[in-house]
């Protein structure tokens, strides 16, 4: 995945919030290969797979993803 500098984008003085950029670098992966076993979405994102599980159990609370019943893999829903 592509790192970017924290503060791209931004007007001078902010700054990215961390945990929100850890989401939509899941939703991008997600989106580019369709769906994933946490495992290998939290190698494809860089992030820790304990940090990786909240991200993945809030974003599917939310609505944002499924997980399949059958493998446990993660995918986009169409909200």
């Amino acid at each position: 995945c592509e790192q970017r500098p924290a503060d791209v984008g931004m007007p001078s003085g902010y700054r990215d919030v961390k945990s929100l950029v850890r989401g939509l670098r899941i939703l991008e992966a997600l989106g580019q290969k369709g769906s994933m076993k946490v495992s290998a979405l939290a190698e494809a994102t860089d992030i820790d797979r304990s940090s990786m599980y909240r991200l993945v159990n809030t974003l599917e609370s939310m609505g944002y993803l499924l997980r399949r019943g059958e493998d446990g893999a993660i995918s986009l829903t169409s909200k």
